[in-house]
């Protein structure tokens, strides 16, 4: 991936799918909200790859962070509410990323 535009968007990609592991502490193996958000990130990843439509890529984030909203105040939540609100913060960062690319 050479674009400028969606290298900067890749590499957090990454790295919000790295601390989500490690905030839900792997729950995604048993937990089905967990696995279902992280198989989301995880094909975002796959779609900055192939450097999708960023109105594409800013939905995908949307459902990401509705589901990580409908989580939150589950009576068996997989994360606690600081790794909650980081991440939904940080995906509604890249969705301004994402308003500012060329062919937005």
């Amino acid at each position: 991936m050479i674009d400028t535009q969606y290298h900067p968007l890749f590499d957090q990609a990454m790295d919000l799918q790295f601390k989500f592991h490690d905030f839900s502490a792997g729950q995604a193996s048993h937990h089905p909200e967990a696995r279902v958000i992280q198989n989301e990130i995880h094909q975002l990843v796959q779609d900055i790859t192939v450097m999708r439509n960023p109105h594409s890529l800013e939905d995908r984030i949307k459902t990401i962070q509705n589901q990580l909203k409908q989580t939150q105040h589950t009576k068996d939540p997989f994360m606690n509410y600081e790794h909650h609100d980081f991440m939904y913060d940080n995906f509604e960062h890249m969705r301004g990323q994402l308003r500012k690319f060329d062919n937005y």
